[in-house]
């Protein structure tokens, strides 16, 4: 058992309806969407995804049960053990602490001592295969965008199950 004192709970932050639900099964490297309609729940799309892998500077996704924090579109990240800017994760949706739902990743170039977007990648061959991201849980980007577009930010939820 917890025990949180009440001046550390956003009453405001709670969910007031659960309209969407993202269920990610570490186990099995897939996902589902859930839209709550009035005879249920109905599922929306179902697809590989790549979940996080514990190691040196990267953590377990943790399973569990989330309020959808909230939505970026791009999550930006640093380089390994600096404060500078690698690249980023498009069409991200926080979950907890460092945990979100995003598109391929996509580095930074260098050109002319300036960082230069190479454009968004789509594809990342081992999406579905193995945990392998740092905690956050990969999509394709173009499935990561529809996600992005169609959560509610007020009251979706992820649930990450094994």
């Amino acid at each position: 058992d917890f025990y949180i004192p009440k001046q550390y709970i956003d009453k405001a932050a709670v969910l007031s309806r659960l309209n969407q639900v993202v269920v990610v099964d570490r186990n099995q490297q897939n996902q589902a969407a859930f839209e709550t309609r009035e005879n249920g729940l109905d599922l929306i799309s179902y697809t590989l995804s790549t979940t996080g892998l514990a190691g040196d500077g990267s953590f377990e996704t943790p399973l569990g049960s989330y309020k959808v924090i909230n939505k970026v579109d791009r999550f930006e990240y640093l380089q390994k053990n600096t404060s500078d800017v690698a690249g980023y994760a498009p069409f991200a949706i926080r979950f907890t602490g460092g945990a979100y739902i995003h598109g391929v990743p996509v580095e930074y170039e260098e050109k002319n001592g300036e960082k230069v977007d190479p454009g968004s990648k789509e594809y990342l061959h081992t999406i579905g295969t193995f945990p392998r991201s740092h905690m956050c849980v990969r999509n394709f980007t173009s499935h990561a965008e529809f996600l992005y577009n169609w959560m509610d930010g007020q009251n979706g939820a992820v649930i990450v199950i094994e």
